[in-house]
């Protein structure tokens, strides 16, 4: 295969998010230099890529997205749709902050980063979007407008009791006193995690969102336009997760429903 790192570098800083262009640009110089000096035509060498990289040890859900993003590269490049086989991918674990969690990581986390924490959990943003939500001038109002993940704009919802949060630490249009970078956020997050003993991350926060809107009643396209998800097969993961929490509470409540002393009908 002909030295493709130009055209590499062209595809990746087209992306908007600074952590897709890196995220793109490992995956296809490791895909372009396990190619160098194959012959690439078709689409029969996915196979074999797909195997190479279970041998380093990925995943299946990891190989699918490598080879979901060498494809967009594929069109860019040839012009025409790659075809491949996706693996078999299981159920996705998602990890779910209970209400003792997020107390725990609150109290253990700087004063500063509090509100930052309170708005990804209370609006399901993510870190990119609050990074460059710090960084504007703004007024704290019932609906922000954001552009998200792939340039598309959606609507963010504050509560009451966030609005008042940020009305008491706004200063000169920054809403949270100053402004964050992701590395930032992700930093203090990570400190406050290691002082709790938990693992915590802040892709969490917006799990924590998604699962307090379905078991609040909304319903799945809603919770998708709230999430900016492109697609809605990505938002019905979070409904395993809530049908198990109902289950796991109703169990709880049964049990100290005593129901010895009635009569049966």
């Amino acid at each position: 295969m002909e030295n493709i790192t130009p055209k590499i570098d062209d595809f990746t800083r087209q992306q908007l998010a600074e952590n897709t262009k890196s995220a793109y640009r490992h995956i296809l110089k490791r895909w372009s230099g396990w190619a160098e000096g194959k012959e690439v035509v078709g689409n029969k060498w996915t196979q074999e890529y797909a195997k190479f990289l279970q041998e380093l040890g990925c995943g299946n859900t990891t190989v699918n997205m490598h080879l979901t993003v060498i494809g967009k590269f594929w069109k860019y490049l040839y012009g025409k749709k790659l075809y491949y086989d996706r693996l078999k991918q299981g159920a996705p674990h998602i990890e779910i902050l209970s209400r003792t969690d997020i107390e725990k990581l609150l109290d253990n986390t700087k004063v500063e980063m509090r509100p930052v924490v309170q708005f990804m959990i209370g609006t399901g943003a993510r870190v990119s979007e609050v990074s460059s939500i710090s960084k504007q001038v703004l007024t704290v109002q019932s609906e922000i407008v954001i552009t998200g993940k792939g340039g598309k704009q959606r609507v963010l919802v504050l509560s009451n009791e966030l609005q008042k949060l940020l009305n008491g630490i706004i200063r000169n249009g920054l809403i949270f006193g100053r402004e964050w970078s992701i590395k930032g956020i992700q930093r203090q997050v990570r400190i406050a995690s290691k002082r709790t003993g938990l693992k915590i991350w802040p892709h969490l926060f917006r799990h924590r969102f998604s699962v307090n809107m379905l078991e609040g009643g909304a319903s799945l396209p809603e919770v998708k336009e709230m999430l900016g998800h492109s697609n809605i097969q990505t938002t019905m993961i979070y409904t395993h997760v809530s049908k198990k929490q109902l289950v796991k509470t109703w169990g709880r409540i049964a049990n100290e429903y005593d129901i010895s002393g009635l009569e049966r009908c």
